[in-house]
């Protein structure tokens, strides 16, 4: 299956974690009591299909014929906000129903007999963070087969101008996806910039503050068909859970207790990797419940044709020359920044070590939502990414010294490692040292974050 593959599977036993004790966690189908929960409908797309539907679950069953609703839509006697009022959504959409006589995508087939569409308690919040695959966003929006009340697309532009086009390859996409689906229904965040996993993510967040819980996927996955048909009822039913990874982190579930107690994610580590392991620690040192997908729940991850995982590898490089070596240069200054921040020896990703410390940077003051957004450090990542840098022109800096100067109040020193951050200059670059770099007008004081950044 190359790279593009399914993430999950029907035979997965649902489980919560909480302190590292493994719980059952039940799906329990809510009644007549929370709209649409009970509706199950279907819409089997073939030569001759039937068009009499079932509505079950809880207690009870009944027919609903939605045939010739949707035999209007197709023939365009009725639009799709039409079809969608016919449904009894006002408030929500299920943008699958755009796509059900179109030609599927692959890993994406439905079984004989399986519905194109499921009617349910609508999910309050979808999000995504994008960069340049414009299919695969496509691909992801109209995967999402039951009601959703907003779909949070945050658009990032990577430097350069290649990156520029991504961005208006992108926009362009997201233009086409409000227009066949309904403008109301999507808030798009053009950053303007690279926001990142966490600014991205935190963004998604801060831009719905108001909903419950919020369902957050990468912009290269997308939903098996029926994967989300119990979603809303597994997570309504344990309202203790604060965090579902239904997928590590490429398809992950974060509530508002998880806010509350554990924080949003930390944008000093830009633009991807180790937030995972940073977030994976708070949620082990808060106590709070984590629980894994529901045993209906899959993705797919990449894209099948050429069996690239990520966007920015597939679509001109993202832009960047040696974007391997670049993305290691990153990689390595927040792999730093997180041993420093839990004074950790080995990266040990979302593992409690002996010796570490139980608050950021060790300072009782500091709860695990604390975090002080590092211009600095931010800077160092950055030029990792600036197009006109030479990915072999790497300037080091021991970062115990780095972080000796730029401590919060109360924040101790790590100890017993020996760490170097990274910055990496132009190819016509000289320069020895980075108060040198700083001097010549190497730092950008535009930085991008989401407002939640602390600057």
């Amino acid at each position: 299956m190359s790279a593009a593959r399914r993430s999950g599977s029907a035979g997965h036993n649902p489980g919560v974690l909480k302190q590292s004790s493994l719980l059952f966690l039940p799906v329990i189908m809510t009644g007549v009591v929370v709209y649409f929960s009970i509706w199950d409908a279907a819409f089997i797309v073939g030569g001759a299909p039937d068009l009499s539907e079932t509505v079950s679950g809880g207690k009870t069953s009944q027919p609903l014929y939605v045939g010739a609703t949707l035999e209007a839509w197709r023939n365009g006697s009725l639009s799709g906000r039409q079809l969608h009022a016919e449904l009894g959504l006002k408030d929500a959409v299920i943008p699958a129903i755009y796509n059900c006589f179109s030609e599927r995508y692959p890993l994406l087939d439905r079984s004989e007999g399986q519905p194109c569409f499921y009617l349910r308690t609508p999910i309050p919040v979808i999000g995504t963070n994008t960069v340049n695959n414009p299919a695969m966003l496509r691909r992801l929006v109209l995967s999402i087969d039951v009601p959703v009340q907003v779909i949070v697309i945050v658009v990032n532009t990577i430097p350069g101008e290649a990156g520029k086009q991504d961005e208006l390859d992108m926009l362009a996409a997201i233009d086409e996806l409000q227009e066949l689906i309904g403008r109301s229904f999507f808030k798009v965040v053009r950053s303007g910039c690279n926001r990142g996993c966490a600014g991205g993510w935190n963004t998604i967040v801060h831009s719905t503050l108001d909903s419950p819980w919020w369902l957050i996927i990468n912009d290269d996955a997308a939903f098996v068909p029926g994967a989300l048909r119990t979603l809303y009822d597994y997570v309504s039913s344990n309202p203790n859970v604060a965090f579902y990874k239904l997928t590590a982190y490429q398809v992950f579930i974060i509530t508002q207790r998880a806010v509350a107690e554990v924080g949003v994610f930390d944008e000093n580590i830009w633009p991807a990797y180790v937030e995972d392991c940073d977030y994976d620690l708070r949620l082990k040192l808060s106590g709070v419940m984590v629980a894994s997908r529901p045993p209906e729940f899959s993705n797919i991850h990449g894209d099948p044709e050429s069996g690239s995982s990520s966007s920015l590898i597939d679509t001109r490089g993202g832009g960047h020359s040696g974007y391997g070596q670049r993305s290691k240069c990153s990689h390595s200054n927040n792999r730093i920044y997180y041993q420093k921040k839990w004074n950790l020896s080995v990266p040990g990703c979302g593992r409690q070590l002996e010796g570490m410390f139980q608050t950021p940077h060790g300072n009782p003051s500091r709860n695990l939502d604390s975090w002080t957004f590092d211009e600095e450090v931010r800077a160092r990542s950055e030029s990792c990414w600036e197009p006109s840098n030479r990915v072999d022109n790497w300037l080091r800096e021991d970062a115990a010294s780095y972080y000796a100067q730029v401590s919060v109040p109360g924040d101790q020193p790590a100890s017993n490692w020996g760490q170097n951050l990274i910055r990496l200059q132009p190819e016509e670059s000289e320069l020895d040292t980075i108060s040198e770099v700083q001097s010549s007008g190497g730092k950008d004081d535009a930085h991008c974050v989401s407002p939640f950044a602390e600057i």
